[in-house]
């Protein structure tokens, strides 16, 4: 079957949906021990696979892949790859990324889609290459891949003066941590802040800019985020728990050691 990328996230996912959405699903039924042909058809045997793996996550067994149903599947992938991260550090991308559907995509930003779970971009120049499409929407690939690029820049950027600086009382490990989670959506921001302490860093940075007061977003204070540095913590907690924020992908680590 060649694969084409939805135009829409659905949400739910039952029998006779066909399409790269199902294969993601049977991808991720098939991480629990299940054996489903990854033909993108979701049949009979696709929908009593569905039944068995609810039955597992405690849930009402109908044969539909919802919201409650994709969560479950994407948390069973994902925490067996999270020993070299902080636990639960992949739990908050997969959650703030995909809100936990393995069919999510975003077509807002020219030039590509972004999408599965993590968001994986796919550029227009790769919209007929099915390997490339079969990546995007595969949560156990792409989660491998998160939790790897972390670790690496989690090294790169720890000796860094700018990671170094003390801010807030931050280790620079956990610093570092959180700017290899920014660089998952802003990278140059997050090499920026590696290189330059918080309190050196350009107006630029702590200047309200339209793109950001664009979005409307607010700090569970009400505090509106209005620079960019406000909306890098925003994403991944980088100016210590200010406003009362953790990060949103970074909101369910407890430990950084």
């Amino acid at each position: 079957m060649a694969w084409t990328i939805p135009k829409t996230t659905d949400p739910s996912l039952r029998v006779g949906d066909r399409g790269i959405v199902v294969w993601s699903l049977q991808k991720a039924l098939n991480a629990q021990n299940t054996d489903v042909a990854l033909d993108g058809d979701f049949g009979p045997a696709t929908e009593n696979s569905v039944k068995v793996t609810q039955r597992a996550l405690g849930l009402i067994a109908d044969g539909i892949a919802g919201p409650r149903t994709q969560a479950g599947l994407v948390s069973l992938i994902l925490h067996p790859l999270e020993g070299t991260v902080p636990p639960n550090l992949l739990r908050g991308f997969s959650e703030m990324e995909g809100g936990n559907l393995l069919g999510a995509v975003n077509w807002s930003v020219v030039g590509g889609v972004d999408s599965g779970v993590f968001q994986r971009r796919v550029y227009e120049a790769d919209y007929g290459d099915d390997a490339v499409i079969q990546r995007a929407f595969d949560t156990a690939y792409q989660g491998r891949l998160l939790r790897d690029r972390l670790v690496e820049l989690r090294s790169i950027f720890e000796p860094r003066t700018g990671t170094r600086d003390g801010y807030g009382g931050m280790s620079p490990r956990e610093k570092a941590w959180r700017l290899a989670c920014l660089n998952h959506n802003y990278p140059s921001a997050a090499d920026r802040f590696s290189r330059t302490p918080i309190h050196q860093l350009a107006s630029y940075w702590t200047t309200p800019q339209t793109w950001v007061t664009g979005f409307d977003f607010r700090f569970p204070d009400g505090t509106a985020v209005r620079t960019p540095l406000e909306w890098c913590h925003l994403y991944s907690g980088v100016l210590a728990g200010k406003h009362g924020h953790k990060g949103n992908v970074t909101r369910y680590v407890t430990s950084w050691a």
